[in-house]
Formats: structure tokens, C-alpha cells, sequence
């Protein structure tokens, strides 16, 4: 079979691949912010309890460590699988701009239609993008966790007096924590979250 007639059918198996990475992206996403929900609504059940809990604090700090460690998992579990589906676009791309024909510029031509609206030089449109946002929703929910960690830390928790510091010290290694495990997640995710893939053939 010569390569021009094998062509339609790669073709169709390369969006069928691309859809599929994307629908697994987004309906991970969704799995994610359930799951998230049920913990929070864990914690906060936790938090207003009428009858006091053994072990109140311990129990909200630890729902809100898992929440936290699950969000950054997710950044880099929703990333890596929408770097899949734009890998995937990008050999549709090559495909499609090797092909004339009627239609054969379509998705270029939609393509520059959406980038010329969305892909603004502004840091808000930038950020709204796909692979932007199955990034930062995640960070953002480990960041809840955080505030909630720090509320379990310092008014929930029960500490011996006079000792004071292990409030300051849960305090801290919550926010360092943080800090380190994001910047530990962003330089595993910023060669997708900045790469610029060529731009579709229109002509």
C-alpha cells in the first residue's frame, strides 16, 4: 500500500489519540476537584464539630497534608497528559500540512482563528489556556490545603503550655514545604508549560 493511501487512516488513529489524552486530562481534573471536595468537606466537618474529636487537630492536619501532596501530584499528572495530547496535535499538524485539498486547511485556519483572540500578550489570556490551567488548579487546591494547614496549626491544635513553638514550627514546615514542593513540580512541568509548537500551514 503506497504512503499516500495509508495517509487517512494515521491520520484518523493521530485524532483519536489526541481527543482520548484530552478527555483523560480533563476528566482527571474533575476526579481531582471531587476528591478534593470530600476532603475539605472532611476537614470542615472536623473543624465545625459540635462534640470535641480525640485527636482533633492531628486528624485536620493530616486530611489537609493529603490534600496538599494529591494536588501536586495532579499538576504533574494533568501536565503530563495534556503534553501527550498537544504532542499528539503537533503530528496532526505535520499530517495536515502536507495534505492539500478542500478542507485540508481547516484546522490551521481555526487554529489562528482561536490563538488570535486568546493568545493576547497578557498574562491573563496566557494563563487561561488548557495546559496552564490543568496546572494551576491543582496548585491552587494544594495551596487551600496549606491555609487550611496553618488554621489546624494555630487554632486548632492543642499544644502543652508554655510551648509555643510548635505552632511556629507547623507553621513553618507547612509553608517550606510548599514552597520547595512547587518549585520541585514547576521545573518538572515548565519545558511543556513553555513550549511553542510551530503554527499550522494556511495557506
Amino acid at each position: 500500500m503506497e504512503e499516500k493511501e495509508r495517509v487517512p487512516e494515521m491520520f484518523g488513529h493521530l485524532i483519536t489519540f489526541a481527543f482520548h489524552a484530552a478527555d483523560r486530562a480533563w476528566t482527571g481534573l474533575l476526579s481531582f476537584l471531587t476528591a478534593q471536595s470530600v476532603l475539605v468537606l472532611a476537614w470542615a466537618t472536623v473543624l465545625t464539630a459540635k462534640e470535641e474529636l480525640a485527636a482533633r487537630g492531628p486528624v485536620m492536619l493530616t486530611l489537609s497534608l493529603i490534600g496538599a501532596l494529591f494536588g501536586f501530584q495532579w499538576c504533574l499528572l494533568g501536565t503530563r497528559m495534556w503534553h501527550y495530547h498537544l504532542e499528539y496535535v503537533n503530528q496532526i499538524r505535520l499530517v495536515a500540512d502536507g495534505i492539500d485539498g478542500v478542507g485540508a486547511r481547516g484546522f490551521g485556519i481555526a487554529d489562528t482563528e482561536v490563538k488570535g483572540v486568546w493568545h493576547k500578550k497578557h498574562w491573563l489570556f496566557e494563563k487561561a489556556a488548557n495546559t496552564w490551567t490543568l496546572f494551576l488548579a491543582p496548585l491552587f487546591i494544594s495551596f487551600l490545603h496549606l491555609v487550611m494547614w496553618i488554621v489546624a496549626a494555630v487554632a486548632i491544635t492543642d499544644w502543652p503550655t508554655p510551648a509555643w513553638w510548635p505552632r511556629a514550627l507547623l507553621v513553618a514546615v507547612g509553608i517550606a514545604g510548599f514552597v520547595w514542593t512547587t518549585f520541585k513540580v514547576w521545573k518538572i512541568c515548565e519545558p511543556v508549560l513553555t513550549k511553542k509548537y510551530p503554527p499550522w500551514r494556511i495557506a
